[in-house]
């Protein structure tokens, strides 16, 4: 008797679909976020939202002496279902909204709420939420969001034809004015505005041919907050940042950076008829050219006498150098690394200078990076690997290794030393004097050494069969020969097959 039949399964499958919506989501891991918008005008208003990942009730908040609350909670609910490699999971949010107020200027902390799940109490997480000045020509109507907010600080300023520069504009500030040579500053691009913008349609920047640039990399898109300047509430976004070294002393200017914005405006065009104002949305985009103002920076030349083992370095480093191996034989080659680390123009200093035994062959220093740019400088590790090889048996001695550079916050040269290293050098034995020969030396790195002893042909001592100068086989009797050979064993079979014998 057959018990199972292929289209049930379709039916087993929505049953424990259905078995899966109707298990209630765990308490077990319980999460109770809240979030609102970081900063806020004198008098505006904004979300608070609480959001559960369970059902849950009886909902308190903290005192808010500081804000006042116009409504809430409103609360809703949503769930999504997943079904992954047959594995069906759930899951639900709970979201509670309460309108809030902000009463005054202000730095504010609002400590978390409570809800119950299952009979045992969850606490949210503490917001931090600054209270701006607002200034007249503001909205001090709120958001759900800092988008909401933009847009309503943003609407009376919005509505005029042209944009003025206290409406909209930039400013480029470095991180310090006075430094040295070499030293590295930040420069930070930050766009305030009051006007609601569709984006960015052109960019000039200045070429800065005194300097050496590094971008720092940012978070993706710019993120906004208020800020109140000269009494007037902006929106402030930071554009981006940039690590810069000036590479001479003296006076040196960095020209503005020029951008060009699509400004959304309120168009003031008076409608010809009713149904004009019913198809026009009511919005223009403009654009809007800003400037930053110019950068004057005082580089200071070094204090002091540069001295012989200084490398362009200019920051806080350390020196570290080693050697893979001091007792080796002849033709064994040996790896040498300095490590210099720390943070300043990491990545810009030449190579230390080392003087390696005249008996001693050496190849191009292989660099490795392995460097960051920050605020402070750019900051790593900066390694330098050479391969030698001593040619001869001996005991020998690589001089110390001196590296020098500028530390700007003590505004003087300081000199690390390595080393000495001592190198025995024994004679070996006959499998250890291969010879080891480099491709191109200009261009041989310790991966291109190779023993090349098993591949010398040695000199034959038994002479070969030669012969004379001109003799080919093409066109000889041989080769005529070798054509119509085949043709004559075909004739053979055939005969042979016709019983012609």
């Amino acid at each position: 008797m057959k018990f199972y039949d292929k289209n049930m399964k379709p039916f087993f499958f929505i049953l424990a679909l259905f078995i899966a919506l109707s298990v209630p989501a765990q308490s077990q891991n319980v999460s109770f976020v809240a979030k609102a918008q970081q900063a806020v005008v004198e008098g505006g208003k904004f979300q608070l939202v609480y959001t559960l990942d369970s059902e849950g009730s009886d909902i308190r908040l903290p005192a808010l002496d500081d804000f006042q609350i116009l409504m809430g909670p409103s609360t809703s609910y949503s769930n999504s279902t997943s079904i992954i490699n047959g594995r069906v999971s759930r899951e639900v949010n709970y979201t509670y909204t309460y309108i809030l107020k902000a009463l005054k200027v202000g730095n504010y902390t609002i400590p978390g709420a409570t809800i119950m799940v299952d009979d045992k109490k969850y606490q949210s997480n503490a917001l931090s939420i600054e209270v701006i000045k607002s200034d007249a020509g503001s909205s001090n109507g709120g958001g759900s969001n800092s988008a909401t907010q933009y847009d309503d600080a943003n609407e009376s300023s919005s509505s005029a034809d042209v944009t003025s520069s206290e409406d909209l504009f930039i400013t480029v500030t470095p991180s310090k004015r006075d430094l040295y040579q070499g030293e590295s500053l930040v420069l930070t691009t930050k766009i305030y505005t009051k006007v609601q913008l569709e984006g960015l349609s052109d960019i000039k920047k200045p070429s800065m041919s005194e300097f050496i640039q590094q971008e720092l990399k940012t978070s993706e898109g710019i993120s906004w907050s208020l800020e109140n300047v000269n009494g007037k509430t902006y929106n402030v976004g930071v554009y981006e940042q940039t690590l810069v070294f000036p590479q001479k002393s003296g006076r040196l200017t960095i020209d503005p950076t020029d951008i060009e914005f699509m400004v959304r405006q309120r168009a003031t065009r008076r409608s010809r008829s009713i149904f004009d104002e019913f198809f026009e949305s009511g919005y223009k985009v403009t654009k809007q050219r800003v400037k930053s103002k110019p950068i004057v920076l005082n580089v200071k030349p070094f204090a002091g006498v540069k001295p012989d083992g200084f490398s362009g370095g200019v920051g806080s480093f350390n020196l570290n150098a080693s050697v893979s191996k001091s007792d080796v034989v002849v033709n064994d080659a040996i790896t040498m690394k300095i490590d210099v680390s720390g943070t300043g123009n990491l990545k810009f200093i030449d190579e230390p200078k080392v003087s390696f035994p005249a008996d001693f062959e050496s190849f191009d220093v292989k660099i490795n990076n392995n460097i960051n740019a920050t605020s402070n400088g750019l900051s790593g590790t900066k390694t330098f690997e050479y391969t030698i090889i001593p040619r001869y048996a001996g005991e020998f001695t690589i001089p110390a290794i001196n590296f020098s550079y500028f530390d700007a916050a003590a505004g003087r040269f300081i000199t690390l030393t390595k080393g000495p290293f001592v190198i025995n050098v024994g004679k070996g034995n006959g499998s250890n004097q291969a010879n080891l020969v480099g491709a191109v030396r200009s261009n041989v790195n310790r991966e291109n050494v190779k023993y090349l002893g098993k591949d010398i042909r040695h000199i034959k001592s038994k002479v070969e069969h030669l012969k004379p100068k001109g003799s080919f086989f093409l066109g000889s009797m041989m080769f005529y020969f070798s054509l119509i050979l085949p043709g004559l064993l075909f004739l053979l079979l055939y005969m042979l097959n016709r019983n012609v014998f």
